[in-house]
């Protein structure tokens, strides 16, 4: 279960790790808030610095806004003039700010100046022929519009005719035509686009431009509603706006206004860190919910009000009316899932839905919670009659405008930006707008961004440290443009989930990573109850989260805030996995691992039997990444008696574990203690005893593709290529991996971590065709590979390690062996040493026997020099079987092993009851039939 269809991992830039270095070093952050920084284009050091560090001297020059010097001009006229100024806004917080900034500094110079906002419901968004009559018959000689006009062509001819003069200020697209007005401010009618200020961003700059003439002027004093209008309006948090936020934010901190402080407390939020997700969730709904639900001339005033009890009266009057808001959202919102079920089963991509009688004001609200549960834009409209009016939200990469731009002749009027807009349609057009919006978003659209979950990085268990959000608040304020990071922990523990909340609709657990020191972390999942489901006691989990700190009655504590989950082995991307998959002939491994994981899920105990230790030992890394460690119990002849003692108990006793064991160790030691009904039984690679055995209800796993044709360099005559497609290059010898990788060969081989392994998998998938060095280990979710050829650079130990490579690779024509007689005969001496034969084993035995006492045996001396001969695993493999015959006894010591012999005659027979002796019997055999097959 995942809420996300596709996890997006950024991927690192050229010379990552070496800018990601230099930034620790010359900023003195972390590794993580370096990364990210490079991550976001920012490995410039200065570039950097003035990122984390914002300042308000670097602000862009105001005059760089087109009109703007013409706007001053004509301001300054109007002001020597003492003409009568009217400020037309929006019913939004943008508009709502815009209008209380611009008041306030023009009542420096003019004696009155009034504001006009249209009424939401019966004049909607923007100018209006009958607001302008309206305005003139007051008196108005000089009209400026906020955060509205940029589209008011006939509303400002209009206004013109009756003799006023018209200065635009505005941010939205500019249409086809502009109005002829005396000025027109607008960043987006640059050449290049422009910057993303909101509307009280160019009304900042405006003042910004007027205290160049009027010194009397002190801009800095409207950053506190600068930084709440900009984070309400949801423009771009980067460049210039991310300093005006971050600049007004100290000061919001701090603010004497009386309106704002009656908000802050009336939201609850007076003896808090006033944080700042809080303006755009807490302090702007309360504001906007004037203008949704009665007249935004409440909220204006409330903002301008220097009377500590009227602005008390009027924020609990805002707080009323969002609570308000909230009911009939709830209502709205309910009714139209309903339909956008509907709509979205028939394959709709653009959610186009109306309805009688639903609140104008909440529109926007409920078509952006709808946008973001469906992943696709919606636009929802309210009827009046034959008239429907109403608020659109757009989904990831979709562009709302110029979507509705193209479907203009079914609209009365609309007007917006990429991410939001407003549109007025009549009844009769729906249906066809409907359709001609779907059209637009199939020709346009790649509609799987909408389901991406984009995620900044992977972090080790260590790194979720109480510092890490501290660090990472040096990026806020987070919103578009500069979102909040993402992180994905690999191969989580959920530890003790449960459902939290009034509801219950809340996910709580903790969650660790085996072998990781510390306290497990704490973990919320907002709304995600229904994951409570999953398999958690038996599986691991890939977590996507953000880091915070939760402070409780006092004290303060990591906790992660969970974005999404899913088993450890789901691909990212599941499409990728779908299309390797295909392409590599299926994945043997991940039918295998779905058994074992219902099996576990049945409740029933797993055995999974290897041909070989070392097949078992190459899977171990992979299902060490799919499963808890308490879950997998091996069975094998390597382990300490205790170990193996205890793992046969929970066997017999049907503990709900993965028993991993070998075929030799089944047969002589496990299927002698009637392990029966109950067992689910795998196994892999099966031998002919294997697949007559009726023991157990087994599942067999092998290769059902033809067998490949096996090229040797052995024979003169035989000619061997080596292609230049993709080449998987089988190796398990370091020597081998150095002398024949090149510049730009990916080395997968030798690679403790298996993510680290998964990621080399993709880049090689990603990038041209070349070569990538295996050495066997499978299953974990390693992706498959296609492939042109599998090059054996050195011997493998069996035919199943052959089989191994096949299986990750799909069908493969030819198989190319390049290594040598005197490899294979490496491979023997190995075994030997490593599963010393009966002869060397008595002999050993019997110089034990001759010994006297204790035989002091030093650690260091047992690891000198043991590549080099192999002599020292030899005398540890032989005690190893003495020792599970019961003929010596050891004793682990700081820096020794103590051994004492049994005094008693040994057997050869006596030798196939240890459990070790026997696996290397079928080592041995492994290699000597995989020579045959060579005709060696």
């Amino acid at each position: 279960m995942r809420r996300n269809q596709t996890w997006h991992v950024v991927d690192p830039v050229t010379d990552h790790e070496d800018l990601v270095h230099n930034l620790m070093r010359e900023l003195g952050i972390s590794r993580v808030l370096a990364d990210l920084l490079v991550k976001r284009n920012l490995s410039d050091v200065e570039k950097a610095r003035s990122f984390l560090y914002p300042r308000i001297e670097a602000l862009s020059s105001p005059l760089s806004i087109p009109g703007m010097t013409e706007a001053l001009n004509r301001i300054r006229k109007a002001i020597g003039h003492k003409k009568k100024v009217v400020i037309y806004g929006d019913y939004d917080v943008d508009g709502i700010c815009s209008i209380t900034i611009l008041k306030e500094c023009l009542e420096k110079f003019l004696p009155e100046v009034d504001y006009y906002i249209p009424n939401r419901f019966q004049e909607g968004y923007g100018l209006n022929p009958d607001a302008i009559r309206e305005i003139h018959s007051r008196g108005c000689e000089f009209l400026i519009t906020v955060d509205c006009g940029i589209a008011s062509v006939e509303e400002v001819a209009l206004a013109s005719r009756l003799g006023m003069e018209v200065v635009i200020t505005d941010h939205h697209h500019p249409g086809s035509a502009l109005p002829e007005a005396a000025a027109v401010v607008n960043p987006k009618l640059a050449p290049t686009g422009g910057s993303e200020l909101a509307g009280v961003g160019v009304v900042f700059y405006l003042i910004r431009a007027l205290s160049r003439v009027f010194h009397e002027i002190d801009p800095l004093e409207w950053l506190d509603l600068v930084a709440l209008g900009t984070v309400a309006d949801i423009v771009p948090l980067t460049g210039d706006n991310r300093i005006l936020v971050v600049e007004g934010m100290r000061r919001l901190k701090e603010t004497g206004r009386p309106g704002l402080r009656a908000l802050i407390e009336s939201a609850g939020l007076r003896n808090r860190e006033l944080q700042y997700w809080h303006l755009g969730f807490i302090l702007a709904p309360r504001l906007n919910a004037a203008g949704r639900m009665e007249d935004a001339r409440a909220a204006v005033e409330l903002l301008l009000s220097d009377n500590e009890t009227e602005a008390r009266i009027l924020a609990e009057k805002m707080t009323v009316l969002n609570t308000a808001r909230q009911g009939i959202e709830s209502g709205i919102l309910k009714e139209a899932q309903a339909e956008a079920s509907l709509r979205t089963a028939r394959g709709e991509k653009v959610l186009v839905m109306a309805a009688e009688g639903w609140h104008q004001g909440v529109l926007g609200i409920v078509a952006n919670r709808l946008a973001e549960e469906f992943g696709r834009p919606v636009l929802l409209i309210s009827w009046e009659g034959e008239t429907g009016r109403g608020s659109g939200r757009s989904a990831p990469g979709f562009d709302l405008f110029q979507a509705l731009s193209q479907c203009r002749d079914y609209l009365e009027r609309f007007g917006g930006h990429q991410q939001a807009a407003g549109v007025e349609v009549r009844r009769s057009q729906l249906d066809a707008l409907r359709r001609a919006l779907n059209e637009v978003a199939a020709a346009t659209w790649e509609e799987e961004k909408a389901s991406h979950l984009v995620i900044d990085g992977e972090l080790e268990f260590h790194e979720i440290t109480r510092e890490l959000p501290r660090e990472i608040s040096l990026l806020e304020p987070f919103g578009p443009g500069n979102a909040s990071p993402v992180f994905v922990l690999r191969s989580a523990a959920i530890l003790n989930p449960r459902a939290v909340g009034k509801n219950k609709e809340h996910l709580k657990f903790r969650v660790g990573v085996g072998g990781c020191s510390g306290e497990p972390v704490e973990a919320i999942g907002f709304g995600m109850a229904d994951f409570l489901q999953q398999p958690w006691a038996t599986q691991l989990f890939d977590v996507a989260f953000e880091p915070e700190v939760n402070s409780f009655r006092g004290q303060e504590r990591i906790q992660i805030r969970v974005h999404d989950m899913k088993a450890a082995d789901c691909w990212d991307n599941p499409r990728d996995f779908a299309r390797n998959r295909a392409a590599a002939g299926g994945s043997l491994f991940e039918r295998m691992e779905s058994c074992i994981k219902s099996g576990l899920r049945d409740g029933s105990p797993v055995l999974v039997v290897y041909p070989t230790l070392r097949c078992l030992q190459k899977h171990v890394p992979g299902l060490k990444r799919l499963f808890p460690e308490r879950v997998l119990a091996p069975l094998h002849g390597c382990l300490p008696q205790a170990v193996m003692r205890r793992n046969l108990q929970r066997l017999e006793s049907r503990h709900r574990c993965v028993f991993l064991t070998t075929e030799a160790f089944f047969r002589h030691v496990i299927k002698g203690r009637g392990i029966g009904p109950g067992v689910r039984g795998i196994v892999l690679w099966p031998t002919e005893e294997m697949l007559s055995d009726k023991g157990l209800d087994w599942q067999f796993f092998l290769r059902e593709t033809p067998e490949p044709i096996l090229l040797t360099g052995f024979e003169p005559d035989v000619p061997v290529r080596i292609g230049s497609g993709r080449r998987i290059i089988y190796t398990n010898r370091k020597k081998t991996l150095c002398t024949m990788s090149r510049d730009g060969d990916l080395r997968e081989a030798g690679l403790e971590d298996i993510n680290e392994r998964i990621r080399l998998r993709r880049r090689f998938l990603d990038g041209e065709p070349g070569s990538i060095f295996w050495d066997g280990t499978f299953g974990g979710g390693l992706p498959p590979v296609p492939a042109d050829q599998i090059i054996l650079g050195d011997s493998p130990f069996g035919w199943y390690e052959v089989e191994n490579l096949l299986a990750q690779t799909g069908e493969i024509k030819e198989i190319i062996a390049v290594f040598s007689e005197d490899d294979l005969q490496w491979n023997r001496k190995h075994l030997e040493h490593l599963y010393p034969g009966a002869e060397y084993i008595c002999l050993l035995y019997e110089r034990l026997r001759r010994q006297r006492g204790n035989i002091r045996l030093p650690k260091e001396a047992l690891t000198e020099n043991r590549a080099m001969d192999g002599r020292n695993q030899a005398l540890l493999s032989g005690l190893r079987v003495l020792y599970q015959l019961g003929r010596c006894r050891i004793v682990n010591r700081n820096d020794h092993y103590e051994i004492n012999a049994v005094t008693r005659n040994l057997k050869v027979s006596e030798l196939e009851a240890s459990p070790f002796y026997r696996e290397g019997i079928q080592e041995k055999k492994a290699l000597e039939k995989w020579r045959g097959k060579l005709g060696r």
